[in-house]
Order: structure tokens, then sequence, then C-alpha cells
């Protein structure tokens, strides 16, 4: 084993989604209440767009999902928002920084496997531009350099829970499923992964399993047990 992917939310990032959520739809509503747009038409027309990025069957970029279903919703191009939803990011969407917490066995896990050697992908949910993800990377605590690349919206034609998804991954940073394993929170969006027959560590401390579904990850322990695995890892030979 020489790569190890990491999910962001809820994995790297110690945050509870529901309130991620509520926090960001909010923080669009109140940027947008005082402008031209209708903000709970701009939130519909998010939803939507999201909602098309995770059915996306890889004909596009899921930008490009996004925005075609967002305009068709909307009826605002692109061009003419799309300046405001960067400055949203830039700026206002930094205030959710304040509600997620550094988880420390975390941290020092990233510390030991970098100093091991090994390829650390951010193989996070692309639904959300490079500025969002790498954003909320740095919120985590984690050392970001040890982060060889960060998936995102703009690069990616598939989203979990499709293992199209992990597919591109393995083929866009030339990793071989064989030599790599999964590090997420979500029973159903990271555990598809185990259809590639990628072993899966599921960190339990903001467990999602929306379906109730068996857990069939290889190892399912919290960020602190996970930290002790860590640490039994053998370095990477170059």
């Amino acid at each position: 084993m020489n790569t190890i992917l990491f999910d962001l939310d809820g994995t790297l990032l110690s945050m509870d989604l529901e309130e991620f959520i509520e926090k960001y739809f909010g923080l669009i509503a109140k940027r947008f209440k005082d402008s031209e747009y209708d903000e709970k038409l701009l939130v519909k027309a998010i939803y939507a767009g999201t909602s098309a990025m995770q059915k996306n069957n890889g004909s596009k970029t899921n930008a490009e999902v996004f925005w075609n279903t967002f305009e068709q919703i909307s009826n605002i191009p692109m061009q003419k928002i799309e300046g405001d939803f960067e400055d949203f990011y830039h700026h206002d969407f930094q205030l959710i920084e304040k509600t997620v917490t550094v988880n420390q066995d975390i941290v020092e896990a990233i510390n030991i496997l970098k100093q091991k050697g090994y390829r650390l992908i951010c193989a996070t949910n692309p639904l959300f531009p490079k500025i969002a993800s790498e954003s909320r990377l740095r919120w985590s605590g984690v050392d970001t350099s040890a982060f060889e690349y960060v998936t995102t919206f703009e690069d990616f034609h598939f989203c979990k829970p499709n293992p199209a998804y992990f597919e591109e991954v393995m083929e866009k940073y030339n990793i071989d499923k064989k030599t790599c394993i999964m590090v997420g929170n979500d029973a159903i969006e990271d555990g598809a992964i185990q259809k590639l027959d990628v072993p899966l560590y599921l960190i339990n401390d903001h467990l999602i399993n929306s379906n109730n579904a068996e857990i069939t990850a290889t190892w399912c322990d919290n960020a602190t047990a996970f930290l002790q695995l860590v640490k039994t890892f053998d370095d990477v030979k170059k």
C-alpha cells in the first residue's frame, strides 16, 4: 500500500453534515437577500444543480452539469452570477469555519502518513468548486501540503456513490487500486469504492449510513483507533 484516499466532510473535517448544509444555504440566502436576485429561487436552483451533478453520466464535468441546470431553473446566465458566487466562497462561505472543530487524532495521523511517504488524495465528493474544497481542507487543521490533490467539480465527471467517480480518481491520478485504501465516514458514498475491491476504513465519529446498510468496511472505528493503526503502517519504499 502506498496511497490513501480521504473523504473530507466528517472524516478529515470534523463536522455535522446537516448543520453544515443549513449554515451553507443560510449564508447564501443572506448574501443575496437584498440583491437583484430572488434568494429563494437561487437556493432552489443550487439544490437542483447539486442533484443533477449526483446523477452525472460522465458526458460533462460536474461544473458544466451544475451550471446548465442552474441556468434552467433560475434563468440567470452563469456569466452574470459566477463572479458573485466566487466572491461568496472567498468571504461569506469562510464563516462556516467557526462551526467545525479540529480533530487532533486526524491531524497527527496525516502528519505520520506524510512522514512515512504515503500519497494522500482528498477524495471529497466533487460537488463544490476548488475554492470551497480547499477551504474545507484547510479548516480541518491538517497539513494541506500532505495532499497531492483535492477533487473538485471543475475536474470530475461523476459523484459518489457512483463507483465511476473512484475509477476516475484512479485514472486521473495514476493510482493502482491494489495499492490504496479509502478512509471515509459514509457507508454508502465512501463504501462504493468497495465495488472496486479497495479496502475501506470507516471513521465512525461522524458516521453516515442513510440506508442502515450492513457495514462491510474492512475497518470501522473512531479517529483515535485510526491513528493507532496508522502508527503500525510501514514506511513507503521509494
